[in-house]
Protein backbone atom coordinates (compact mmCIF):
# COMPACT_ATOMS: atom_id res chain seq x y z
CA UNK A 1 0.00 0.00 0.00
CA UNK A 2 0.86 3.81 -1.40
CA UNK A 3 2.43 6.28 1.61
CA UNK A 4 -0.84 8.76 1.05
CA UNK A 5 -3.72 5.58 0.77
CA UNK A 6 -2.03 4.40 4.02
CA UNK A 7 -2.04 7.46 5.43
CA UNK A 8 -5.55 8.55 4.37
CA UNK A 9 -6.47 5.03 6.41
CA UNK A 10 -5.14 5.87 9.51
CA UNK A 11 -6.65 8.82 9.76
CA UNK A 12 -10.17 7.74 9.38
CA UNK A 13 -9.60 5.34 11.58
CA UNK A 14 -8.15 8.42 13.81
CA UNK A 15 -11.22 10.27 13.40
CA UNK A 16 -13.69 7.51 13.91
CA UNK A 17 -12.38 6.32 17.06
CA UNK A 18 -12.04 10.13 18.72
CA UNK A 19 -16.03 10.80 17.47
CA UNK A 20 -16.54 7.60 19.19
CA UNK A 21 -16.00 8.91 22.51
CA UNK A 22 -16.19 12.03 21.91
CA UNK A 23 -19.62 13.68 20.84
CA UNK A 24 -19.09 17.44 21.17
CA UNK A 25 -15.94 18.95 20.36
CA UNK A 26 -16.62 22.93 20.27
CA UNK A 27 -13.75 25.28 18.21
CA UNK A 28 -12.22 27.51 21.02
CA UNK A 29 -10.06 30.59 20.79
CA UNK A 30 -8.19 31.05 24.66
CA UNK A 31 -7.40 34.91 23.22
CA UNK A 32 -4.00 34.97 23.29
CA UNK A 33 -2.18 37.04 20.80
CA UNK A 34 -1.32 35.45 17.14
CA UNK A 35 2.17 34.68 16.16
CA UNK A 36 4.62 33.01 14.22
CA UNK A 37 3.58 29.42 14.30
CA UNK A 38 6.26 26.57 15.68
CA UNK A 39 4.69 23.23 13.78
CA UNK A 40 8.60 22.64 12.96
CA UNK A 41 8.58 21.63 16.58
CA UNK A 42 5.71 19.50 17.31
CA UNK A 43 5.08 16.19 16.29
CA UNK A 44 3.50 14.76 13.07
CA UNK A 45 0.82 12.64 15.14
CA UNK A 46 -0.15 16.13 17.22
CA UNK A 47 0.17 18.03 13.37
CA UNK A 48 -2.04 14.95 11.57
CA UNK A 49 -4.70 15.07 14.78
CA UNK A 50 -5.01 19.06 14.48
CA UNK A 51 -5.67 18.84 10.95
CA UNK A 52 -8.40 16.52 11.49
CA UNK A 53 -10.29 17.99 14.26
CA UNK A 54 -9.14 21.51 14.38
CA UNK A 55 -8.25 22.93 17.72
CA UNK A 56 -10.89 23.11 20.37
CA UNK A 57 -11.99 21.42 23.37
CA UNK A 58 -14.57 18.96 25.01
CA UNK A 59 -14.03 15.34 26.56
CA UNK A 60 -12.52 12.84 24.72
CA UNK A 61 -13.56 9.92 26.58
CA UNK A 62 -13.16 11.22 30.19
CA UNK A 63 -10.52 13.03 30.65
CA UNK A 64 -11.45 17.00 29.24
CA UNK A 65 -8.93 18.42 27.03
CA UNK A 66 -8.75 22.06 25.44
CA UNK A 67 -6.07 22.52 22.94
CA UNK A 68 -5.16 26.31 21.95
CA UNK A 69 -4.71 27.21 17.92
CA UNK A 70 -1.51 26.46 16.53
CA UNK A 71 -0.57 30.34 15.95
CA UNK A 72 -1.39 30.58 19.51
CA UNK A 73 1.15 28.13 20.83
CA UNK A 74 3.86 30.46 21.49
CA UNK A 75 2.56 33.31 22.82
CA UNK A 76 0.86 31.04 25.56
CA UNK A 77 3.50 29.61 26.38
CA UNK A 78 5.36 33.20 26.73
CA UNK A 79 2.53 34.25 28.59
CA UNK A 80 2.57 31.68 31.24
CA UNK A 81 6.49 31.75 31.21
CA UNK A 82 6.62 28.16 30.63
CA UNK A 83 10.20 28.06 29.47
CA UNK A 84 11.51 30.13 32.72
CA UNK A 85 10.45 26.81 34.69
CA UNK A 86 10.13 23.90 31.97
CA UNK A 87 12.89 25.04 29.33
CA UNK A 88 12.41 23.58 25.86
CA UNK A 89 8.33 22.93 26.73
CA UNK A 90 5.39 23.95 24.88
CA UNK A 91 1.96 25.03 26.21
CA UNK A 92 -0.05 23.13 23.71
CA UNK A 93 -3.55 23.10 25.92
CA UNK A 94 -4.85 22.16 29.64
CA UNK A 95 -7.18 19.65 31.06
CA UNK A 96 -9.51 23.16 31.99
CA UNK A 97 -9.16 22.15 35.81
CA UNK A 98 -5.60 23.34 36.94
CA UNK A 99 -3.22 20.83 34.61
CA UNK A 100 -1.35 22.27 31.72
CA UNK A 101 -1.02 19.92 28.75
CA UNK A 102 2.48 20.85 27.29
CA UNK A 103 5.12 18.92 24.92
CA UNK A 104 8.44 18.42 26.00
CA UNK A 105 10.87 19.43 23.19
CA UNK A 106 14.30 18.32 25.27
CA UNK A 107 14.17 15.14 23.38
CA UNK A 108 13.42 13.84 19.64
CA UNK A 109 10.75 11.27 21.08
CA UNK A 110 8.49 14.23 22.17
CA UNK A 111 6.97 13.27 24.81
CA UNK A 112 3.73 14.75 26.63
CA UNK A 113 3.59 16.23 30.23
CA UNK A 114 0.38 16.62 32.10
CA UNK A 115 1.38 19.26 34.46
CA UNK A 116 0.08 21.54 37.27
CA UNK A 117 0.11 25.47 36.47
CA UNK A 118 1.03 25.73 40.00
CA UNK A 119 3.89 25.13 40.64
CA UNK A 120 5.50 24.79 37.26
CA UNK A 121 7.52 21.96 38.70
CA UNK A 122 8.19 18.60 37.04
CA UNK A 123 8.14 16.85 40.36
CA UNK A 124 4.83 18.08 40.68
CA UNK A 125 3.90 16.27 37.35
CA UNK A 126 0.96 14.34 37.23
CA UNK A 127 1.43 12.02 34.28
CA UNK A 128 4.01 11.63 31.13
CA UNK A 129 2.90 9.98 28.10
CA UNK A 130 5.83 8.99 25.39
CA UNK A 131 3.79 10.93 22.36
CA UNK A 132 0.71 12.05 21.82
CA UNK A 133 -0.16 9.03 20.47
CA UNK A 134 0.45 7.50 23.50
CA UNK A 135 -1.65 10.38 25.06
CA UNK A 136 -4.97 9.75 22.97
CA UNK A 137 -4.73 6.29 23.30
CA UNK A 138 -5.14 6.56 27.27
CA UNK A 139 -7.90 8.94 26.17
CA UNK A 140 -9.81 6.29 23.49
CA UNK A 141 -9.27 3.64 26.84
CA UNK A 142 -13.02 3.69 27.77
CA UNK A 143 -15.41 1.04 30.00
CA UNK A 144 -17.88 -1.28 28.48
CA UNK A 145 -20.78 0.79 27.86
CA UNK A 146 -19.46 4.11 28.13
CA UNK A 147 -21.40 7.49 27.19
CA UNK A 148 -19.51 10.30 25.61
CA UNK A 149 -20.25 13.43 28.13
CA UNK A 150 -21.25 16.87 27.57
CA UNK A 151 -18.47 19.50 28.49
CA UNK A 152 -20.71 22.80 30.83
CA UNK A 153 -21.44 25.21 28.72
CA UNK A 154 -21.06 27.96 31.24
CA UNK A 155 -16.79 26.79 31.54
CA UNK A 156 -16.37 26.95 28.18
CA UNK A 157 -13.18 28.10 27.33
CA UNK A 158 -12.50 29.74 31.18
CA UNK A 159 -9.49 28.15 33.13
CA UNK A 160 -10.51 26.85 37.03
CA UNK A 161 -8.03 28.52 38.80
CA UNK A 162 -7.85 28.23 43.17
CA UNK A 163 -7.58 31.21 44.73
CA UNK A 164 -4.92 30.23 47.46
CA UNK A 165 -3.08 27.47 45.63
CA UNK A 166 -2.75 24.24 47.35
CA UNK A 167 0.88 24.03 47.06
CA UNK A 168 0.66 27.52 49.56
CA UNK A 169 -1.52 25.42 51.61
CA UNK A 170 -4.98 25.90 50.05
CA UNK A 171 -8.06 23.80 50.54
CA UNK A 172 -8.49 21.82 47.05
CA UNK A 173 -12.48 20.93 48.32
CA UNK A 174 -13.28 23.82 49.18
CA UNK A 175 -15.75 25.69 45.85
CA UNK A 176 -15.05 28.72 47.70
CA UNK A 177 -11.42 28.80 46.66
CA UNK A 178 -12.04 28.04 42.78
CA UNK A 179 -12.66 30.46 40.09
CA UNK A 180 -13.57 30.64 36.70
CA UNK A 181 -10.97 32.73 34.55
CA UNK A 182 -10.58 33.49 30.40
CA UNK A 183 -6.79 32.15 29.98
CA UNK A 184 -5.39 35.46 29.74
CA UNK A 185 -5.84 36.45 33.26
CA UNK A 186 -5.15 32.87 34.31
CA UNK A 187 -1.94 33.39 32.68
CA UNK A 188 -0.93 36.26 35.08
CA UNK A 189 -2.21 35.14 38.08
CA UNK A 190 -0.12 31.66 37.36
CA UNK A 191 2.86 33.87 36.74
CA UNK A 192 2.22 35.70 40.18
CA UNK A 193 1.60 32.58 41.95
CA UNK A 194 4.69 30.82 40.41
CA UNK A 195 6.88 33.48 41.56
CA UNK A 196 5.73 33.45 45.05
CA UNK A 197 6.23 29.70 45.21
CA UNK A 198 9.83 30.06 44.26
CA UNK A 199 10.55 33.00 46.91
CA UNK A 200 8.99 31.24 49.62
CA UNK A 201 11.23 27.73 48.81
CA UNK A 202 14.34 30.09 48.13
CA UNK A 203 13.31 31.29 51.71
CA UNK A 204 13.28 27.84 53.09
Amino acid sequence: MSEVPQRFSDSKRLLARFRAVCSEWRPSSPGFSVGPRVDERLPADYLEFIRLVGSGEGFVGTSFIRLYPLEQIASATSAYAIELYLPRHLLLGSDGGGNALLFDCSAPDTSVLVQPFIPLDPEYATTRFPSWSAFLEACFAVPVGFQPRLANPNTHGLEVHERHPIVLGGDPTDPGNKMLLPPPTHAEACVFFNKLVQAVRNKQ
